[in-house]
């Protein structure tokens, strides 16, 4: 089982530019899509605690809202905050032997609730349309001035054309979600390319609601 977190970014809401990669700006969280398995998603305001089941897999990317092929926005970095199990207590990551176990909890730790996070990406081809190309258009036999009638005297194509499926450029990060029932407050760092120019980098601290 997998769900897919997709937080919709609307570049023109933006009121801050883009920081460095060590010191991004923050902004609002996005809206997001939710989907089990992929199935169809549901939509979400930034703040909603998105459920899943203990040891399930969670991808997370960004998208423009408007789609436009023109941008690209890619998780950089992930950032564990704060876990809250069962009991209440709300505890920070650190990545060594807590010095206060009541607050703190060892990412690296047997009882971490989360696995070390990975970066990946998917490619699929672009808009596009295959013409049969075992039809030669010719020029139709028709008496009639080309200009008169929409299909006189023209080229056609094959009717058999297969159209192909979106570009897709996905880059996403993956994690695994451990045995643990609690709320996890986690920071995504992305950077933004429009026309493959930077456009500098942001974060967000959105929700994760780990459910028995």
């Amino acid at each position: 089982m997998a769900t897919q977190i997709i937080f919709t970014v609307d570049l023109d809401s933006f009121v801050v530019e883009g920081g460095s990669f060590d010191q991004p700006s923050a902004v609002g969280h996005p809206k997001m899509l939710v989907s089990k398995d992929k199935a169809t998603s549901t939509s979400h305001d930034g703040d909603y605690h998105v459920p899943v089941q203990v040891e399930e897999q969670v991808q997370v990317w960004l998208e423009d809202v408007s789609r436009r092929p023109s941008v690209i926005i890619a998780p950089v970095r992930f950032i564990a905050h704060s876990w809250q199990g069962e009991d209440g207590v709300i505890k920070t990551f650190v990545t060594g032997t807590p010095s206060d176990p009541a607050t703190q909890i060892n990412v690296l730790g047997n009882d971490t609730p989360l696995a070390l996070p990975s970066f990946m990406e998917e490619h699929a081809e672009a808009y596009g349309f295959d013409y049969d190309t075992d039809t030669q258009p010719k020029w139709s036999d028709d008496t009639e001035p080309f200009l008169e009638y929409w299909k006189s005297g023209g080229v056609m194509a094959g009717k058999d054309g297969v159209p192909k499926s979106p570009r897709i450029h996905t880059p996403y990060v993956t994690l695994a979600i451990g045995d643990s029932v609690g709320l996890l407050n986690y920071g995504i760092e992305f950077a933004v390319y429009v026309n493959g120019k930077s456009k500098g980098y942001f974060w967000f601290d959105p929700y994760i609601n780990v459910l028995a």
